[in-house]
């Protein structure tokens, strides 16, 4: 197997991977990703292969190759996340500022403050969407002071 050659960084490159590197967190996952990510790319750039790279770094070679090509590739950029599939969302801003600006307004005929059930049925839309939208905006109907 013939030497790998080493990858050359710019010095800004190298600036910014060794922050990334010294930032492990283990409270923050993207954090602590982009740290091992990171330090793959500076410990290729002495010339090791992927495979002596993982076994130096604890990971799989496959993950060493993956993040060192997606480097060549792209270089710092590359090293991020890509965006993953998954479903539209099915509300609209529109809806979630309804229930928003609906949840300050005064309840109908005086009633108690405004329940999930009464939300729902007010903008047609499920309960529990209505616990999402005042779950992800921190809002709590009960608690707050009515409007005049």
């Amino acid at each position: 197997m013939e030497p790998t050659p080493p990858l050359r960084l710019t010095l800004q490159e190298r600036c910014t991977l060794e922050a990334w590197a010294s930032a492990r967190s283990c409270l923050d996952a993207t954090t602590s990703k982009r740290a091992l990510r990171a330090n793959i790319v500076l410990v290729a750039e002495s010339g090791l292969d992927a495979r002596r790279i993982a076994t130096r770094l604890g990971v799989r070679p496959s993950t060493a190759r993956k993040w060192l090509e997606r480097f060549v590739q792209d270089r710092l950029a590359g090293l991020g996340d890509r965006p993953r599939s998954g479903a539209p969302r099915r509300i609209s801003d529109a809806r979630v500022a309804e229930v928003l600006l609906r949840t300050l307004e005064p309840t109908p005929k005086g009633a108690h403050p405004w329940s999930r059930r009464m939300m729902a049925k007010a903008t047609r839309l499920s309960r529990s969407t209505v616990h999402r939208i005042w779950r992800k905006f921190e809002i709590a109907p009960d608690r707050l002071t009515p409007a005049k």
